[in-house]
């Protein structure tokens, strides 16, 4: 395979990127917002290999996210690292023989659910919101995409940044595949030697 053809395919890694994330999210299961101890401790117990492999395609996922705006994306990549591990690791106590406590239960997914629902959405913000202040210039996507991108960024720093955190795993496939399609690689995705 040679640069252009990865130049050209490089845009996809987001919609990896969102993919995987999903996929290990619906791969663990469990939704609940703020879940008692002993239900976590439940959980845990009976889901590990879930759990696990649930962290380990989320963790996957992560280094496929696109560097767009490199300091976002970057940033967002490692926030869903951290946030997985700390999922990976819950998930390795349940495994010993004392099990997990319903404290550290409770810690592992306040973590998680922190890092993810808190602090994450702000760095997409980032990510998001440099991807479409690009594309409004003209240089790596639709203008109309551009705009959208700017308002997702919006939302990602509000209070429903739940919800558009959601949104970043349509719009990162979506802004793969039309930059994908394009008649010209965009300069962010050339795979050129410097000098």
């Amino acid at each position: 395979m040679n640069t252009r053809t990865l130049a050209r395919l490089a845009p996809l890694s987001g919609a990896l990127f969102a993919v995987l994330l999903v996929a290990g999210a619906i791969t663990m299961g469990n939704f609940d917002y703020l879940p008692s101890g002993d239900s976590l401790v439940a959980f845990c117990m009976a889901h590990v290999s879930q759990v696990t492999t649930g962290s380990y395609l989320a963790l996957l996922g992560s280094i496929f996210l696109p560097d767009i705006a490199l300091a976002g994306g970057a940033a967002a990549g490692t926030l869903a690292v951290a946030a997985f591990a700390v999922l990976l690791v819950g998930a390795g106590r349940a495994e010993t023989a004392g099990g997990i406590s319903t404290s550290t239960a409770i810690v592992v997914y306040d973590v998680y659910g922190s890092i993810v629902g808190t602090a994450m959405p702000f760095v997409l913000a980032a990510f998001v919101g440099a991807a479409g202040l690009a594309g409004l210039a003209g240089s790596t996507m639709p203008r109309w995409l551009g705009i959208a991108s700017v308002l997702l960024a919006i939302a990602l720093a509000s209070p429903v940044s739940y919800m558009a955190v959601a949104a970043v795993m349509v719009w990162a496939p979506v802004v793969g595949l039309l930059m994908v399609a394009s008649p010209r690689p965009s300069a962010a995705w050339r795979m050129e030697p410097a000098g």
